[in-house]
């Protein structure tokens, strides 16, 4: 009896898994084209001569990211072993913070939603608390630091100051 219980749970535990492969395959593939489509839209940008390596250059890098990440995506799908379905997915967790990030920078700054989002996803993904909400914290500050110093004051990216900046009187 115990045997068809368990022949049962492993029938019912397969068609769910295949039908995860088949959604992540698919995601995977619309996330290539989309990046390759908007990637040949580079290519319409116009020239400016205030920057050495031009409007697309970074657009192009982060698509390409896109691209690969989606492709080592369809790549894990097929060889994951057990069923990841949940109501709430990693993909939908991810994407609902990347929102967010977007919808607070321009209210926040990029310093503090930058912190508040790298904070955020090192506490998801330390599933076995290994690092610690402190050391968390710090690695964020460091990540956001850096990268504010990186692209902010090195590279003269304009970051959004938000709130910050009418503390600050920027």
């Amino acid at each position: 009896m115990d045997t068809q219980k368990n022949q049962n749970t492993n029938a019912a535990r397969e068609v769910p898994l295949r039908a995860a492969r088949y959604e992540d395959a698919i995601v995977g593939v619309v996330a290539i084209v989309a990046a390759a489509l908007l990637y040949w839209a580079t290519f319409y940008f116009r020239a400016v001569d205030w920057t050495p390596l031009g409007l697309a250059f970074w657009p192009r890098i982060i698509l390409i990211g896109i691209a690969l990440t989606s492709l080592v995506l369809i790549a894990l799908r097929q060889l994951d072993t057990h069923s990841r379905l949940r109501f709430l997915r990693p993909e939908v967790i991810l994407f609902a913070a990347i929102a967010s990030f977007v919808v607070a920078l321009p209210i926040l700054g990029f310093l503090l939603t930058g912190f508040i989002y790298t904070f955020g996803t090192i506490v998801w993904l330390d599933a076995d608390h290994k690092i610690g909400r402190l050391r968390a914290a710090l690695l964020a500050l460091a990540a956001t630091g850096l990268t504010y110093v990186v692209f902010g004051m090195g590279l003269n990216v304009w970051l959004p100051i938000g709130i910050i900046g009418e503390w600050g009187g920027f």
